[in-house]
């Protein structure tokens, strides 16, 4: 999927807020962005009331509002000053109201005229990938802080990272109120024909195993990192377009035609398919890792109970090892808090991996998961989206396959494996 978000902004502007921009820090009564800078050449420098979508993420939730904002100069009136420009939020907005100082802001203008402001915590899943989709840099090293604000930056949207998007990516923009571009749609057809475009779905392991069939490109042998990552991409986009031809008749027979749309069965529906949609992709995740490690020939058991009482998704090679040859494996496509699940897996070893194609993670959440023995495993293809110090702490796919391998080598030398 692609989200292609040059076409439905003009151009994004980002910084760090300051106090006396956050209403909750109460440094300052005004409600006001610091708006100096290269996002006058987006917004222009003459007073202006734009319609404004505005939201707030933060650990827990998303608050939003749609109302306005204006741009002005606070020394309109003042003869020989310089300008001073911001953005005026109206007083009890409530996204606005709950953002933080630290906290990282994107002001776009749409392509429609209007404006957007997005506000998310720093340590939040959703800021990360808002950071990432956007190319904003928001993460790099900070530098010496002005005393009243940091100017906003104004970026290239040429150079955003918003292809091979995740469900998670999706249903971020989704909440942005920008649908993604789904890429292979040619190949609906295809699936059309094999599963009959219409409820119940397919059974999620032959859905999966088509998708690989038709990315004749990943080879697991040369390169599991590539293979895994696009198999899952394009598993993702086959699955959208196949979902929305599946759903239209659903949706037309559930809400089309009516005077009146029972709130109560909207969100019923809704959220069923939502559940559905990343109930699939957890399952069609596993699929996708069995066949690549059947393909490298690594031994390995599924959701084998361990004398604790814990099932790890996947174990090298397998329960007739010792507790110091065998690796344990954790799949899921996304961590957030789930990771936490992994600790209670598999206690027989000290360290515990988990295989995520998660673009959402910061230093804080690995820095605890590497705190809990739990190593993270991502694509290289999802390595390659994090910089700086965080990388090097991701283990490819690749360098866990090397690690089980050798273990089952030494299990095998040892008679333990035949």
């Amino acid at each position: 999927m692609d989200a292609r978000l040059r076409d439905h902004f003009d151009g994004v502007g980002a910084k760090k807020l300051s106090a006396t921009e956050a209403a909750s820090a109460q440094v300052s009564r005004g409600h006001e962005l610091a708006a100096g800078g290269p996002v006058l050449d987006l917004l222009g420098r003459s007073r202006t009331q734009f319609s404004c979508h505005y939201l707030y993420f933060n650990a827990d939730e998303v608050l939003e509002d749609r109302s306005t904002i204006t741009l002005y100069d606070a020394r309109e009136h003042q003869q020989n000053r310089s300008p001073e420009w911001r953005l005026y939020y109206p007083s009890g907005c409530q996204p606005m109201e709950a953002m933080q100082a630290g906290d990282w802001c994107w002001v776009g203008r749409l392509t429609t005229g209007s404006v957007m402001v997005v506000v998310a915590a720093p340590d939040t899943s959703a800021a990360v990938r808002l950071n990432q989709l956007f190319g904003t840099q928001l993460d790099r090293p900070a530098g010496v802080t002005p005393v009243r604000s940091l100017q906003f930056d104004l970026f290239d949207l040429e150079a955003a990272d918003d292809g091979n998007l995740d469900l998670d990516d999706a249903d971020l923009l989704q909440t942005l109120g920008i649908s993604p571009t789904v890429e292979h749609e040619d190949l609906l057809p295809r699936l059309v024909d094999q599963f009959g475009g219409r409820l119940p779905m397919p059974p999620v392991a032959q859905f999966a195993a088509l998708c690989r069939d038709l990315t004749l490109t990943s080879d697991p042998t040369v390169d599991p990192d590539q293979a895994l990552f696009d198999w899952v991409t394009t598993t993702n986009d086959l699955y959208f377009a196949y979902e929305r031809q599946v759903v239209q008749p659903l949706l037309d027979a559930e809400f089309a035609h009516r005077d009146v749309i029972d709130i109560d069965i909207f969100f019923a529906v809704a959220t069923r398919l939502k559940n559905a949609r990343f109930s699939r992709a957890g399952k069609s995740f596993e699929s996708h890792i069995a066949a690549m490690l059947d393909a490298t020939g690594l031994r390995y058991e599924t959701q084998v109970r361990l004398e604790d009482g814990s099932k790890p998704d996947f174990l090298f090679p397998g329960l007739r090892a010792p507790a110091d040859l065998q690796t344990q494996l954790a799949a899921k496509t996304t961590t957030k808090e789930r990771w936490r699940q992994v600790v209670g897996e598999g206690r027989q070893s000290q360290t515990r991996y988990l295989v995520t194609m998660d673009r959402g993670l910061n230093l804080d959440v690995v820095t605890a998961m590497e705190a809990k023995d739990v190593a993270v495993v991502v694509p290289s293809p999802v390595r390659a989206t994090y910089g700086g110090a965080l990388a090097p702490r991701l283990t490819t796919v690749r360098d866990f396959i090397t690690i089980a391998s050798e273990r089952q080598a030494r299990a095998v030398a040892s008679g333990v494996l035949p």
